[in-house]
């Protein structure tokens, strides 16, 4: 893969074979457990579809002249009608990068897509497995305040998770 600088993109037609196999790659669903396997899935669906509705944006992170996807984003409101506009924000980075700085990246690229419109976001969360310990500092980097780890049930696994939130 062709070094060079990271750039943000919504998932498009042209990349949405690169998104899928980044998904779908055995070692990154060996990391992520159950927890994560949903996730993906769900995402997969959604890169599917082409989803950009206004409240969930699904993207890339690429590096290169070759436009290598190195990342899978999703940011999506928690609920439009809230006191508060709070965005959830999930990201996965290729194991092949993982310690180069990518998953920072990341994150920022998603808090920026948050805060922008037409999501407006005040508020951002990420949940995170406890032994996640790459992704914890990454957030804790970027000024994401932890709170209390709590049991998490997603298809039908059992996870500790610790919430990160940040206002903005």
């Amino acid at each position: 893969m062709e070094s060079g600088p990271l750039r943000f993109a919504l998932i498009g037609d042209g990349d949405r074979a690169a998104a899928v196999a980044l998904l779908e790659d055995a070692r990154n669903a060996e990391h992520l457990s159950g927890y994560g396997k949903g996730w993906c899935h769900q995402v997969r669906i959604l890169v599917d579809r082409g989803v950009r509705d206004g409240s969930m944006y699904v993207g890339r992170l690429c590096e290169g002249s070759d436009d290598a996807v190195v990342s899978v984003l999703q940011v999506a409101l928690v609920d439009a009608s809230a006191p508060v506009r709070e965005a959830t924000i999930e990201y996965l980075v290729h194991h092949t990068l993982w310690g180069r700085g990518f998953g920072t990246h990341a994150a920022r690229a998603c808090v920026a897509l948050a805060t922008a419109p037409p999501l407006v976001a005040e508020r951002v969360s990420a949940l995170v497995v406890e032994g996640n310990a790459a992704s914890r500092r990454v957030l804790a980097k970027l000024g994401f305040a932890a709170e209390p780890a709590v049991q998490y049930s997603m298809n039908g696994v059992e996870r500790v998770v610790v919430r990160y939130t940040i206002g903005v």
